[in-house]
């Protein structure tokens, strides 16, 4: 009886992963496949609960931006307001994959400050 209950299950997720990409209007082709040049407006964009420029912009950002040694202030003007803030850290959602609700993956841009609220350290966590 349990086993066929995971099969049931085994089937059911298998059917309910969907392996084709659409493309979303408006997005330009170049910008899909390749990494995209930091923009303060892209950054700052929203779809739903997703960020669609900012795993293609991190690359940018982390080579040729100097984060460290920034006060929280000047880290907001560029970023924008975090994601999520937790004693002296701050988090910017990347990347998230997700399976229905469920996320499966999520990729974030840490930030460490001190205690006069400046940035220590950066790390990216996946």
């Amino acid at each position: 009886m349990e086993i066929r209950n995971l099969l049931i299950l085994l089937i059911v997720c298998c059917l309910a992963c969907n392996n084709t990409q659409e493309e979303k209007p408006g997005k330009l082709t170049s910008e899909t496949n390749s990494d995209v040049p930091f923009s303060k407006t892209k950054w700052a964009t929203k779809d739903g609960e997703d960020y669609p420029y900012r795993d293609k912009m991190l690359k940018d950002l982390m080579a040729n931006y100097s984060l460290h040694g920034l006060k929280k202030d000047t880290l907001e003007k560029l970023l924008g307001p975090p994601d999520r803030t937790n004693n002296g850290y701050l988090y910017y959602n990347i990347a998230q994959k997700r399976l229905g609700f469920l996320p499966l993956h999520i990729k974030t841009l840490v930030f460490k400050l001190t205690k006069d609220s400046i940035v220590e350290w950066r790390k990216i966590h996946e």
